[in-house]
């Protein structure tokens, strides 16, 4: 079966009304490459924008479905739904995270569903204005309970798997078009009075200026360890010309570094925090201590490269509270605490008495710190 000449104009009904009622979606969608298949069951989106249509199943669908479908697709570009999958994910409740997500946004557009005898997307209430990480998180608590909410509705599934399967990954010029293609659409949108209020800050986040986060994390976490100085101990460069002054204290610093290692964790963030450890350690003089963490603190041992090399890694959800309250029963006072996490949890009702710094990893949106400094980092992807 080939797709009909009814269902190309239906198509194109739809990027038309796109263009004109719903620009940013519009233009995303401009760049989508139909094509037919029957690999797949439905509708699907590779990392390269081509926009892959099932014939029997587009023949059943009106140009309203498809303004619907077009938008679902173009989102998955815009949203990264490949690239932001944790890869030891459930790939199958990671799709349906994205498609909560995405259908969201849609119908928060305003928007239309599909008719139900077409499809029935996944959405619920509950994942208003939540993130990918945040929805997968949620779904996976009861897998069983997700899998029956999730059955017999639509999921275009297969447009993540397909990627690998169909395409090689972007290049960086191929990264780069797309983030253009974005950027120029929201500026088109804007221009019409038509740019989503979500679209604001992730416009604002995808041109932000790139900056060396590991000088960064350096620079700060020195100017947190102050030096103690006792006039018990003068310094000895300065009696040489008859002055007396303190001398340093010879304690060396202490440095808690914690790795949220949650379900919405990618293994590239933990790597990539793992290997800045060695650098933490230049800067506390080979002294600190080293939690793993996730709803509990399931690793608390000394840091060092040794210890680093062979480490348990748990998933779950969660949980910054029990850090804290491990370091207090410790009765541990570092001159600074460095966390790794997308700040999606809940955090102790007050802030410890020590500097903290959170390394927040980028690519999508994530929780806010109530207490310390964020500093946003682009983790290398392999």
């Amino acid at each position: 079966m080939n797709i009909t000449e009814t269902t190309w104009d239906n198509l194109t009904t739809a990027r038309f009304h796109l263009l004109k009622e719903f620009r940013f979606f519009g233009e995303i969608a401009s760049y989508l490459r139909p094509e037919e298949s029957d690999l797949i069951p439905t509708a699907a989106i590779t990392n390269k924008g081509k926009f892959l249509l099932n014939p029997e199943f587009a023949n059943k669908a009106n140009a309203k479905d498809f303004v619907f479908i077009l938008c679902h697709e173009a989102m998955h570009i815009v949203s990264a739904t490949l690239k932001r999958r944790p890869i030891n994910a459930n790939i199958e409740v990671w799709n349906w995270a994205g498609d909560y997500a995405i259908n969201y946004v849609i119908s928060d557009a305003g928007i239309s569903f599909p008719r139900a005898e077409l499809i029935e997307p996944l959405y619920d209430i509950k994942f208003t204005n939540k993130t990918h990480e945040e929805i997968y998180e949620e779904l996976m608590k009861d897998v069983k309970k997700t899998i029956k909410n999730a059955k017999s509705k639509w999921c275009d599934n297969v447009c993540c798997d397909c990627e690998n399967a169909m395409e090689e990954g972007n290049s960086d010029l191929e990264k780069a078009k797309w983030q253009q293609r974005i950027i120029q659409a929201a500026n088109s949108a804007r221009e019409a009075g038509q740019l989503p209020g979500w679209a604001e800050n992730f416009i604002a986040n995808l041109t932000k200026p790139k900056y060396d986060w590991k000088r960064l994390l350096r620079l700060t976490m020195q100017s947190c360890i102050k030096k103690s100085f006792t006039w018990k101990r003068p310094n000895r460069r300065t009696i040489a010309i008859n002055v007396i002054t303190p001398g340093k204290l010879p304690e060396l610093p202490e440095a808690i570094v914690y790795i949220d290692t949650s379900g919405s964790i990618s293994d590239n963030d933990m790597n990539e925090a793992l290997s800045e450890v060695m650098g933490i350690l230049s800067v506390t003089c080979g002294k600190g201590i080293l939690i793993l963490g996730d709803a509990e603190v399931y690793y608390f041992g000394e840091m060092t490269k040794e210890s680093i090399k062979k480490l348990p890694v748990q998933r779950g959800g969660t949980d910054f509270v029990c850090v804290f309250e491990r370091i207090k029963k410790e009765k541990l006072k570092p001159k600074v605490f460095v966390g790794f996490s997308d700040l999606c949890g809940p955090f102790p009702s007050e802030a410890p008495n020590y500097p903290c710094i959170w390394v927040r990893p980028t690519g999508y949106q994530h929780g806010k710190a109530p207490f310390g400094r964020v500093i946003d980092a682009e983790f290398k992807k392999t």
